[in-house]
């Protein structure tokens, strides 16, 4: 497999961090420095989120304000799902 299918592939993914400076939340898509969307409070930037990587079919990344990872969740098809 070439690396352009492998590419194809590849969910898209939404970042919501907290932005110490100038004390925010933004939201981010994976790969980019273009912010989406800010705010004072966590809740509307992760709605804002969940609204953008279900409208892409991608994955959410909610994460603390230490930069770990709090939640995941996707929307899009799973290349690998689980067998069962």
């Amino acid at each position: 497999m070439n690396i352009l299918s492998q590419n194809r592939n590849r969910l898209r993914t939404v970042h919501v961090t907290w932005h110490a400076h100038p004390g925010e939340w933004q939201v981010k898509e994976g790969g980019s420095s273009t912010v989406l969307t800010r705010s004072p409070t966590k809740p509307p930037a992760v709605a804002y989120g969940r609204s953008y990587a279900r409208s892409i079919k991608g994955e959410l990344f909610i994460h603390n304000m230490d930069g770990t990872i709090a939640e995941r969740e996707s929307y899009g098809n799973d290349p690998f799902p689980p067998r069962g």
